[in-house]
């Protein structure tokens, strides 16, 4: 996984043996990024912070922060299959799925959002996400909900469910179709594995 997933820590820390006052210069691939003073203890190493997310965004890769379980995540680029900011929520790509297998539809209503996973080639139907409003689904949805779904994760203000299709979306007489989305079904429970959700 190319993914990095940094749990609690919240600057990179970098001792640097110097005296009193002293400007940093940070370089990144040998393009200076910025210069910054920092007060050096004359007797000892001290500890300077950087930003992470400064530094890791010119390296390529999307900074995301998670309040409710102090998570910092650093996710390469091109190892993001679907990032939605206003939901707060990204799937990364597992290392063997390359992201063009899918088509992903958004469908937005009044309390939730429907993610569609889709064979881009055919069009396929392959798995959902559902984005919930937790009051909405516990008072208008759940009992009568009756597509089979898992609970990916709950806070206190929604929920993400991953959707099955309830109907065979092939040509049962298509060999080669079938082979094709019992192959991009099979990602469908390493994507859920790697979803990361964040704040802003």
């Amino acid at each position: 996984m190319k993914s990095i997933l940094i749990s609690v820590i919240l600057s990179i820390i970098i001792a640097v043996p110097v005296f009193a006052k002293q400007n940093i210069n940070v370089i990144i691939n040998g393009e200076k990024q910025y210069t910054k003073e920092y007060n050096i203890n004359f007797n000892k190493n001290d500890i300077i912070p950087f930003s992470v997310r400064h530094i890791a965004e010119k390296l390529g890769y999307h900074v995301h922060f998670n309040n409710d379980t102090n998570t910092l995540y650093i996710i390469e680029n091109s190892c993001i299959l679907y990032e939605n900011e206003t939901l707060g929520i990204g799937f990364i790509a597992p290392d063997e799925c390359q992201n063009n297998y899918y088509k992903i539809l958004e469908n937005e209503y009044d309390n939730y959002t429907v993610i569609q996973f889709l064979d881009a080639e055919t069009d396929m139907l392959i798995f959902s996400f559902a984005y919930i409003d937790l009051e909405y689904w516990d008072d208008e949805m759940k009992e009568s909900f009756s597509i089979p779904y898992t609970e990916i994760f709950k806070n206190n203000d929604t929920l993400l469910l991953s959707v099955s299709v309830s109907d065979v979306q092939y040509d049962t007489n298509d060999t080669e179709q079938k082979n094709r989305y019992l192959k991009l079904l099979h990602f469908k429970q390493k994507i859920c594995d790697n979803i990361y959700t964040f704040q802003y």
